[in-house]
């Protein structure tokens, strides 16, 4: 049986023998492959039992490889141009904060890619690779933790419990806790678990990169909790805060109001534009933390109006911050 990778050089071979600059020797092929001519010839041999490959003879003998016409099989694996564009741009961004896959599962990863793109899309690829930039910004420096990552997604998939020794952000000691894992969610350029801790049926957010130690036990759970999760992170204004939700009214000058405008910051908010240019946003969340320090981040061009509770504590605040800056 046929290793990963000479499968994949034989799905390659096909590719390249349906060239119209064919025929190919088995010299020729080696070196476009970057193996010896006893594995190319091993190559063609495999291959010539799964596609139609005609041999013609050259001069002294020499054997010439192709293949007439398309191969059905293999349109249907054929990326588009959006595709490739969305695969590049997602192997980009995914290369500065590895927690999945080490880089170089990465550039297995784009390998795998390349012998799926029509001729012209290998050219766009290779276009992008030196043109588009992923600016990578604030992102969790987790390093390369594939064995946690996978052993999360085995749990959530067998609804296994763990105990974990997690470190939250606000505690000098770590914790330990029994949960049950229940999503992945990839938040500004980090990775979280929403998960439920034993004994309780509230849904929480852990950090994967805050993880210290994550141990499966035998022990299973049955309890549908999907829908709170689902709850929970549709009611987020991004990752955290309450399932109880509020009416948030938040008004933007003119100033900022293009940028505003022109941005979905959560599928079920409302932008209205106001007579003297503003917008006022209204959205329902739990979310107090996340939306306080977003509404902040506009400085003087931002005012939170609803609820009141809210308004209070980003006027605490922002009094705070005064003391800071007062001289």
């Amino acid at each position: 049986m046929p290793g990963a990778q000479q499968v994949i050089r034989i799905l390659r071979l096909a590719k390249k023998l349906q060239s119209p600059a064919g025929p190919f020797t088995t010299k020729q092929l080696a070196e476009y492959f970057g193996v010896s001519k006893a594995t190319m010839q091993r190559d063609i041999d495999k291959a010539s039992g799964i596609f139609n490959i005609s041999q013609e003879d050259g001069p002294r003998r020499t054997a010439f490889y192709r293949i007439d016409g398309a191969i059905e099989e293999m349109d249907a694996l054929r990326l588009t141009r959006s595709e490739v564009i969305t695969l590049h741009a997602a192997l980009s961004s995914a290369q500065a904060v590895s927690t999945v896959g080490s880089l170089e599962e990465l550039a297995a990863t784009r390998a795998k890619i390349a012998l799926l793109l029509k001729d012209q899309e290998e050219e766009l690829a290779k276009d992008l690779a030196g043109s588009f930039a992923s600016q990578q910004r604030g992102y969790i420096a987790a390093g390369d933790r594939p064995e946690l990552t996978r052993e999360l997604i085995h749990s959530i998939s067998t609804r296994v419990v763990c105990r974990m020794s997690y470190s939250p952000i606000n505690a000098d000691t770590p914790s330990m806790v029994d949960i049950r894992p229940l999503r992945l969610v990839w938040h500004r350029q980090a990775m979280y678990v929403a998960a439920s801790p034993i004994g309780s049926d509230e849904i929480h957010t852990y950090a994967v990169h805050r993880i210290n130690v994550l141990e499966p036990l035998d022990e299973t759970f049955t309890e549908d909790l999907q829908g709170r999760v689902d709850k929970k992170l549709d009611s987020a204004f991004g990752i955290f805060g309450s399932e109880t939700l509020v009416d948030v009214k938040i008004r933007f000058d003119a100033f900022i109001a293009k940028t505003v405008m022109e941005r979905t910051y959560h599928p079920t908010e409302v932008k209205t534009l106001q007579d003297d240019g503003g917008v006022l946003y209204e959205i329902q969340s739990g979310s107090q933390w996340e939306i306080l320090s977003w509404v902040l981040s506009f400085g003087p061009w931002a005012e939170l109006i609803e609820p009141a509770t809210w308004r209070k504590a980003i006027a605490e605040r922002v009094r705070s911050m005064q003391v800071l800056y007062d001289e």
